[in-house]
């Protein structure tokens, strides 16, 4: 295979491995965000830490952000010939809008 080709891949695709990463936080209840009366609460009684009151599951608000980066790096894969760069910038900008609102801890 073509290293550009491979190249274009992997910038495409870093999103996806990232948000299964974070899936996997959530499973074992590690990063979670603050607490909330919100709709999405969830609590964590054996996580790392265990809370027993209802937080923000960051990590699955993060994962669904890096899902849609991926499909949007996807379609742009023969398009750009700065897929990482445009992958750093876009987790970045999730990663801000996560922590930078007071929705998780920092």
């Amino acid at each position: 295979m073509e290293d550009r080709v491979r190249e274009k891949r992997a910038g495409a695709l870093q999103g996806r491995g990232q948000a299964l990463g974070r899936i996997g936080c959530f499973l074992v209840g590690d990063d979670y965000g603050r607490p909330t009366d919100g709709p999405f609460g969830i609590a964590f009684p054996q996580g790392a830490p265990p809370t027993l009151d209802a937080v923000h599951p960051t990590q699955l608000y993060e994962s669904a952000w890096l899902f849609a980066v991926t499909g949007f790096l996807w379609a742009r894969r023969n398009h750009s010939p700065r897929l990482w760069a445009e992958y750093l910038m876009l987790a970045g900008i999730g990663r801000f809008a996560r922590t930078g609102t007071g929705v998780a801890h920092c």
